[in-house]
């Protein structure tokens, strides 16, 4: 007997609070309402999701340099995300298209990212509304309409019909979006008054323009977005399955970019990715088992790798193509339930373990490090940084403004241990401070831009001031010594196109469509000259010297001596060859994972390297020519010790018979503690809880002593030169971290354990 248990809402958030689809009772609660929730918050995370089988790509189509809001055009791909009349088509979002919705009768309410992704909102019985799996803040205002606030004070207004009208950031610069009655988006307008227009047929986007004129434009057949060509003219085609699932991406030289095959057929693992031909040629299948919460993958070597996940997709476990095992603990909420997607704990695939504490909003306040360090964070109610104590105890402070906008203070105890109040003595502290225009100051001079820095002063009092153009751009800087200032220029785009010494020198920049500076000038004579293709690839790269403007067609991007350095491709976008000015050419082959595996050098000679299954070089090779037989040139070996750290063994032949061996042991921080050399001797490294470095022993065992001061800057230093006798340094330091005196002693001395009392 089976029982139909379609749209139910058991348990918490939305379904039954089960960690499996299916029980052995023959109860079928599949779908349950909101489940596929937790397939689309994932959605955006780049590439394939190994818990849900998404396939998810995102592009740029345009950049802007707007201050405030980074004004890009950008479009996102989400392989199962089956919503209907997508402005570019099925599966496909743009980066400024929201929208919030009611679910199960207005109980929950449901935000669509621009990246397709999800947020979901418990309604309270008042009205209110709780976050169920974000750090957001949802509220309805009295005109029907909604305000989001995210973890970061950013806020999002829904119009009254539930789309996303207008962004704006903590300083209340605020980015525009018109959306018709559909949820179409038909232009976006900064805070400076700039304009993206967006075209539209047939209810697909055809053409986006930006404020400086570039243009995109896209074209679909059936519907489906097939070509987009980029402000440089360069053209990437889109082609689809049987099914209208995105199968095949493909540059502008006709170079296939990435396949992927889908699994069709009906069942639980129905339209999840089955295979990804990835640009190397490299073909990865993808095998789900979603009883155990299992993803395995292998690709074309039989390498494996195996993602474990929990009910709510997120990676708990990843083995690597070694065997070794890397995990994520999470944090859950009262029904058990890891909502939020925060790290309790990692531990890395050698076994070191860090701990993550946290605040009711998720904020990360202390790290504990494997060696059992810590390192600790506080933070005002909008989620700033308000100190944090390193692990050596060492302190930072952080000051915002009444609002909790703009950081106006950075403080550091100059004994490191200090607590910094309102009214403590500024001596103690080594303080910089941030001072804003008004906005009324900023209306005033014509800015049209908040939170705009007016004064910079460094902890020696030195007071920067900085003006800025009508679009917010930093326009001058005034230094405090000098009373000089460095101009800058920009362009529509935001791109900064000149900049003017306090001497008055110039420095030019031009750039394509794409913003890639193309040429460089001081003071009107070309210093540098790049070309590239249309992938945006560096070809030609020449200085100065070299340069010859008889040869440029800057205007069709173009160079046409044979000056510089030449740069070639290989149709997987790694670089084939490099001839330098003197002809001299150097040429690269590379295996299915992207490493170099042949160089050919100038002369001829050819290096060969190989590589272990986690892509670690073991093996350099050396040959005269083609037809020469090969040596070894070095070899390298990787171990995991017992005690959680890490060993590289590098082996050098110096000649036939001959090796010279060598290792480094490195802690669970990746820092070098031993190094052995080919004659026994070793050198030993020990840090302080900080990561400073505390003593180094030498090959003969002598020791070198270290201390910091407050600020974890290098104060004495003890040189052994005899047994138990040292040369003593000291080091005295400005505010900003400068060296103003540096002095070594006139007699050696002993180590002290107290207080350093010697003649310089």
């Amino acid at each position: 007997m089976t029982i139909d248990a379609e749209y139910n809402y058991w348990d918490s958030p939305y379904g039954p609070g089960v960690n499996y689809n299916n029980v052995s009772t023959g109860v079928d609660y599949t779908p349950w309402l909101g489940e596929e929730f937790k397939y689309e918050r994932h959605y955006g995370q780049e590439g394939v999701h190994e818990a849900t089988g998404n396939y998810s790509k995102t592009y740029t189509d345009i950049d802007m340099g707007i201050p405030g809001f980074e004004l890009d055009i950008t479009r996102t791909y989400n392989s199962t995300d089956n919503r209907e009349n997508r402005v570019f088509g099925r599966g496909w979002s743009f980066g400024y298209e929201s929208s919030i919705k009611d679910y199960v009768n207005g109980a929950i309410k449901s935000v669509r990212l621009p990246n397709g992704g999800i947020q979901t909102f418990n309604v309270n019985s008042d009205g209110t509304f709780k976050a169920v799996d974000s750090r957001g803040k949802l509220e309805k205002k009295q005109d029907g309409s909604f305000l989001l606030t995210n973890k970061e004070q950013y806020q999002y207004e829904f119009n009254s019909k539930g789309y996303l009208s207008r962004i704006e950031d903590r300083n209340g610069n605020i980015i525009i979006v018109d959306v018709d009655n559909e949820g179409r988006i038909t232009g976006l307008t900064d805070q400076a008054q700039r304009q993206v227009s967006i075209l539209y047929s047939d209810g697909r986007i055809t053409k986006i323009t930006d404020p400086s004129g570039r243009t995109v434009t896209y074209g679909y057949t059936n519907g489906l977005l097939t070509k987009v060509t980029d402000p440089m003219g360069a053209v990437t085609t889109y082609d689809y399955d049987i099914e209208g699932y995105l199968n095949c991406i493909t540059d502008n030289n006709g170079n296939t970019v990435e396949k992927v095959t889908y699994d069709h057929n009906k069942g639980e693992n129905q339209h999840k990715i089955s295979k990804i031909t990835e640009i190397y040629g490299n073909v990865f299948t993808y095998e789900y088992d979603n009883i155990n919460k299992k993803t395995t993958i292998k690709d074309i070597n039989g390498r494996e790798t195996i993602k474990w996940y929990d009910s709510s997709m997120y990676i708990t476990n990843t083995k690597d193509a070694e065997g070794r095992l890397t995990t994520t603990e999470y944090y859950l909420d009262s029904a058990g339930i890891n909502s939020f997607g925060e790290a309790k704990s990692e531990t890395d695939r050698n076994g070191n373990k860090i701990l993550y504490s946290r605040d009711a909003n998720g904020n990360i306040t202390k790290i504990t490090n494997p060696d059992e360090s810590t390192r600790i964070f506080t933070y005002d109610d909008k989620n700033n940084v308000t100190s944090q104590k390193d692990e050596s105890g060492k302190y930072t402070f952080y000051i915002y403004d009444s609002e909790g906008k703009n950081l106006v203070r950075t403080v550091q105890p100059l004994n490191g241990t200090d607590i910094y109040t309102e009214g403590s003595n500024k001596n103690n502290f080594a303080i910089e401070t941030y001072e804003y225009y008004s906005d009324s100051e900023s209306e005033q001079l014509g800015y049209k831009t908040y939170g705009l820095m007016k004064f910079f002063t460094d902890a020696e009092g030195n007071r920067y001031e900085y003006t800025y153009d009508q679009y917010g751009n930093k326009a001058g800087v005034k230094d405090p010594e000098t009373g000089k200032t460095k101009k800058y220029e920009y362009n529509y785009a935001g791109w900064n196109t000149a900049e003017i010494s306090a001497e008055g020198n110039r420095t030019e920049n031009i750039y394509d469509k794409n913003g890639k500076i193309e040429k460089q000038k001081l003071d009107g004579v070309v210093v540098n000259r790049t070309v590239y293709d249309l992938l945006g690839r560096k070809i030609i790269e020449l200085d100065g010297n070299n340069y010859d403007s008889s040869d440029d067609d800057l205007e069709n991007h173009d160079y046409t001596g044979e000056h510089g350095y030449r740069y070639t491709y290989n149709s997987n976008g790694t670089l084939r060859s490099m001839l330098d000015p003197e002809k001299h050419l150097t040429q690269y082959e590379y295996d299915i994972y992207g490493n170099i595996i042949k160089e050919i050098k100038k002369n001829g000679s050819i290096y060969t390297y190989e590589y272990d299954v986690m892509n670690r070089k073991i093996r350099t090779s050396f040959k005269a020519n083609e037809e020469s037989e090969p040596e070894i040139l070095e070899e390298y070996e990787y171990m995991l010790l017992g005690d959680k750290k890490t060993k590289e063994i590098y082996k050098k032949y110096l000649n036939s018979t001959e090796t010279a061996i060598t290792s480094i042991t490195y802690d669970y921080a990746g820092r070098p503690i031993r190094e052995e050399n080919a004659d026994g001797t070793q050198k030993l490294t020990n840090y302080n809880p900080n990561g400073t470095i505390s003593t180094t022993t030498d090959a003969m065992g002598s020791i070198t002593y270290y201390r910091y001061d407050g600020m974890n800057r290098l104060t004495d230093k003890w040189t052994p030169i005899e047994t138990s006798l040292y040369i003593y340094d000291k080091y005295i330091y400005d505010k900003l971290g400068r060296v103003v005196e540096e002095r070594t002693s006139k007699k050696t001395v002993t180590y002290p354990n107290t207080e350093v009392n010697t003649e310089f």
